[in-house]
């Protein structure tokens, strides 16, 4: 008789997976504990799509929405693939970029209900302020996270790790604006 679900060794495994996603937030973990495995990659990429389609507030139409948070995963990708490559270090990127997916992966199921606070009371400033910040909270938090990540990446200081950091987001934003003309309504 065949079993269904996950086997006690997966189960295990993805428990140890979470756990260090977790301790990469709690900055107790490097990229490089992570497995080398492009398998890692395909699933904390697709969480990370999901989970960008899942908070974004900036669309109403789902298949736009579900398409910039693929271009967004994918460009995002892209550019931590060039960083590592400029840096020679592009063996470290499927342990970098697993890292970065899953962990902002986290961030966005714990600010999913945050922005749906948010999206309710936005007309209220006295009512949107808290959400709000929590937002700009976890925007840092991601921040300080993908600072981290890279500084372990690149073998650099935080300093660096942190200007690279901002670089690779304002280039994700900047090219989803030029993309998307993300913040104006759709016609």
């Amino acid at each position: 008789m065949a079993s269904v679900g996950a086997s006690p060794v997966q189960l295990a495994t993805m428990k140890q997976l979470l756990k260090l996603y977790i301790d990469l937030c709690l900055f107790q973990a490097k990229p490089q504990d992570l497995p080398y495995s492009q398998g890692l990659v395909l699933v904390t990429g697709t969480l990370a799509v999901f989970t960008y389609t899942l908070t974004d507030t900036l669309n109403e139409r789902f298949g736009m929405t579900l398409l910039v948070s693929l271009v967004q995963v994918l460009l995002f990708g892209f550019i931590i693939w060039l960083v590592l490559r400029l840096r020679k270090r592009s063996e470290r990127w499927m342990q970098t970029i697993a890292a970065l997916y899953g962990t902002g992966s986290l961030l966005q199921l714990i600010g999913w209900p945050i922005s749906s606070w948010f999206e309710r009371v936005k007309e209220s400033p006295e009512a949107a302020s808290t959400p709000l910040l929590l937002v700009v909270v976890l925007g840092f938090w991601f921040l300080a996270i993908m600072t981290s990540v890279l500084r372990h990446a690149m073998e650099v200081s935080l300093g660096f790790g942190l200007m690279v950091s901002i670089a690779c987001q304002a280039i994700t934003v900047i090219a989803l604006v030029w993309l998307f003309g993300l913040g104006h309504p759709a016609p």
